[in-house]
């Protein structure tokens, strides 16, 4: 063995002697828990409270006991079709074509729909915040106060160039130097109405949201489109999906929101990234390497450093990328996967596992 290949190989028993990244999609088995729940239809979305998930699969929306989650049950169902969906206490609210639906899990062995209310468009994504909804669609962002979930009220939409909204993320002001509120939107280029990347608005009155940038009042985008956002802190982490040459996580700083900086990309030739989640300082995104028969990946970053990602996972996965958001708790990680069920994955913390072996391009090196 030559030198190079020699300290190659020490600095690999190294990684797997102290362990590294803490990413679950670049853990051995022996150091992550993996379960599935099957459906009889498939999976399209998940989120997560305390010790209950909240799954849409077909026609329905279950309620799942994730108390412990690599032995998740089903508790209850009802009725209620949806793509995406939030909760907020005893209610989760559900979006579908053009209706909002609201469910009381109070009892979540008895999930009950109390009210459906038409919304004026398509509808893809939702966010809660202050006892308002916020919802993405076709042509712009719905505002709905859901004061009384029994009739929710939309008190405002708001399309100037936005374009198509493909994720809706409500927070206050990240910086704590006011009292603003925030959407921040993956949107994707539709001429008529532009956008097309990220977006923000400001929705601090939500009866009257105006956008962050005065120049969006008259155009607005900075690219083809992103598919998914999460925000940590002043920081959007969104995934490219749209653009060939642009694929890839992008890291957005907007700690001045009227004027959003690109901090840096991670490239990830011919594999388009959809979804992302976010646990601690991991971000997990759902990708289809396209010049590897279409197979359905799952890669994670190392997002510590905001100006320099590192990739600290990658396995493959049946994700379909045409299902709904992952969503991940702090020791799990929930991945919608269409017909194939809904798949968890959790770190082991019940007994001692050995050594942390995380997938890193160091293993590359050993090639010719």
């Amino acid at each position: 063995m030559s030198m190079k290949k020699f300290t190659q190989l020490m600095v690999i028993l190294l990684i797997l002697s102290f362990g590294s990244s803490s990413a679950l999609a670049g853990k051995s088995l022996s150091g992550v828990m993996s379960t599935r729940v099957t459906f009889a239809d498939e999976v399209k979305a998940i989120t997560v409270q305390g010790d209950y998930g909240y799954v849409l699969h077909g026609h329905n929306m279950s309620v799942l006991d994730v108390s412990n989650p690599v032995e998740a049950r089903v508790l209850g169902s009802v009725e209620a079709i949806g793509k995406a969906l939030v909760v907020e206490k005893d209610y989760v609210y559900l979006i579908s074509g053009y209706t909002l639906r609201v469910v009381n899990v109070s009892n979540p062995v008895n999930p009950v729909l109390v009210s459906s209310t038409g919304i004026r468009e398509r509808l893809t994504s939702i966010d809660y915040h202050d006892e308002y909804v916020y919802i993405g669609g076709g042509w712009g962002l719905s505002i709905v106060d859901i004061s009384d979930p029994h009739a929710p009220q939309e008190i405002s939409f708001f399309d100037r160039n936005l374009g198509i909204v493909s994720q809706v993320v409500v927070a206050s002001d990240p910086t704590g130097q006011s009292d603003k509120v925030y959407a921040y939107l993956s949107t994707v280029a539709n001429p008529p109405h532009r956008g097309g990347g990220l977006i923000i608005v400001d929705v601090s009155d939500p009866a009257n949201p105006q956008h962050t940038d005065p120049i969006c009042n008259e155009w607005c985008g900075n690219g083809e489109g992103l598919s998914d956002l999460v925000l940590q802190d002043a920081y959007v982490f969104a995934s490219n999906s749209w653009e060939p040459q642009y694929y890839g996580l992008e890291v957005w700083d907007t700690s001045d929101p009227a004027r959003p900086r690109l901090n840096t990309v991670y490239y990830t030739p011919d594999t388009p990234l959809y979804n992302v989640a976010l646990q601690g300082e991991q971000i997990y995104t759902a990708g289809l390497e396209k010049n590897n028969d279409d197979r359905e990946v799952l890669i994670t970053f190392d997002v510590t450093n905001k100006s320099e990602l590192l990739q600290a996972g990658w396995q493959l996965t049946a994700h379909n990328r045409g299902y709904g958001d992952m969503f991940a708790t702090d020791n799990c990680l929930y991945i919608p996967q269409g017909e194939a069920g809904l798949e968890i994955l959790c770190e082991s913390n019940v007994t001692p596992t050995p050594p942390k072996v995380t997938f890193l391009p160091l293993l590359s090196w050993f090639g010719e």
